[in-house]
């Protein structure tokens, strides 16, 4: 046999450290890249493709009568041909067909604005996964045409990723507005600016605002502006730069969604200050609700903060149980306990009644920088019974969420 020398006690140098994670940050980059070529497209704003239906799929996202829907889209004048297969329209003729089927007329929101704060310090509780499928299910799966848009408070960038994968470095960022990193074009006011900044999805009334890497040093622009505010005998709150970013865009959507970051920030902060509603994502397993308990906890602190800057109070603070899969007792088990916990006040209901599954339909829409609603069962690549669990499991929440705007609405 032979004999295999173990070298102890050797380490690389200092720049040869360096040398090693700057290369291993290349290495993932430039896979991240190949992954982006081989599934986007130049086709479409966000790099995308749109969904797309079949005929059988487009009646039932329509409404339309399924002898009359050919003639109606030749009425239309969508083009059913132009795709390889034999009848096949996207999601911009669905929204054509809808609206033209309908006898209302598309909602407008005309009162206040619902915002939809995602927030948990764990990491790993499903915020990203559940905000954008909600966002997009929202958008999509719903007739009335809610204009829904996604703020990315989280510097990591997956909501950003998922929704517009072709974000690039002349694009602007969330961050680039709070710390004022732009220039007006002449003419052009800050309200331009934000409304610009909200860019569009391969849905046609939904819209991100996107965040980098670099979105990180707002926390010591705070500082900075602090500072220089105590110097100056003046006082200065990060979330005023957020509201008028909110004011800006109000009456283009809606419903809004944030998505905020694992850690607490001054852009965290922000968020929660300018939503009226709180989801608060627990997955069903000791840590995840021992960690959710002590965020919680964090959370009340954090709220008479907001208190004492003004802030007016929550429509809504729920916990919504994520990545639960039915068929483990213990997850089962662990859920109803946190249920029968939440639901003890008489008072508030504290938790959504249906619960974010684990489904190996997000994992593999996640791939091609997709939710759940970016296909339809037609054209996905793998198991379509998994794909119709995951949707109608999630519309399940997604009506939760509707209802609680109309009873703000007032409809």
């Amino acid at each position: 046999m032979d004999k295999i020398t173990l070298i102890k006690g050797i380490s690389m140098t200092p720049v040869a450290t360096l040398e090693s994670i700057t290369n291993l940050s290349s290495y993932l980059a430039a896979l991240n890249l190949d992954n982006k070529q081989s599934v986007l497209s130049t086709e479409n704003v966000n790099g995308k493709l749109k969904r797309t239906y079949n005929q059988t799929e487009a009646v039932a996202a329509t409404g339309a009568h399924a002898r009359k829907i050919t003639a109606l889209c030749k009425e239309l004048d969508i083009d059913f041909t132009r795709f390889d297969k034999s009848w096949q329209i996207d999601i911009d003729d669905v929204l054509k067909l809808r609206k033209a089927c309908s006898q209302e007329e598309l909602f407008q929101n005309q009162s206040k604005l619902p915002i939809y704060c995602v927030s948990n310090l764990k990491g790993g509780a499903g915020k990203t996964t559940i905000t954008v499928t909600l966002a997009s299910g929202l958008a999509i799966e719903i007739p009335k045409g809610y204009r829904v848009g996604v703020l990315d408070l989280d510097p990591q960038g997956t909501s950003t990723a998922m929704l517009k994968p072709n974000f690039s470095d002349d694009d602007l960022s969330i961050g680039d507005l709070l710390m004022e990193n732009f220039e007006l074009s002449e003419g052009e006011t800050f309200s331009d600016l934000c409304k610009e900044a909200f860019y569009e999805t391969n849905i046609p009334n939904f819209r991100v605002m996107c965040s980098r890497p670099e979105d990180r040093q707002h926390e010591f622009y705070v500082k900075m502006r602090e500072n220089e505010a105590e110097e100056a005998g003046e006082s200065y709150n990060a979330y005023t730069a957020m509201e008028k970013i909110i004011d800006s865009v109000k009456d283009d959507f809606d419903i809004l969604f944030i998505d905020t970051s694992p850690y607490f920030s001054a852009m965290t902060l922000a968020g929660h200050y300018v939503a009226t509603s709180l989801i608060v994502p627990i997955r069903p397993s000791e840590n995840d609700q021992d960690s959710s308990e002590k965020y919680v906890k964090f959370l009340a602190d954090m709220y008479s903060l907001l208190m004492g800057m003004g802030h007016k109070g929550y429509d809504n603070v729920k916990v919504m149980l994520s990545g639960i899969r039915r068929s483990s007792v213990s997850q089962v088990r662990i859920a109803q306990n946190i249920r029968m916990a939440c639901n003890k006040s008489r008072d508030f209901q504290h938790i959504y009644t249906h619960e974010f599954i684990e489904s190996d339909a997000v994992t593999n829409c996640a791939e091609d920088y997709c939710t759940v609603y970016d296909y339809s069962a037609s054209e996905y690549p793998a198991s379509k019974a998994s794909l119709k669990l995951a949707q109608n499991e999630y519309r399940l929440i997604i009506n939760e969420i509707e209802l609680e705007c109309c009873e703000l609405w007032g409809i």
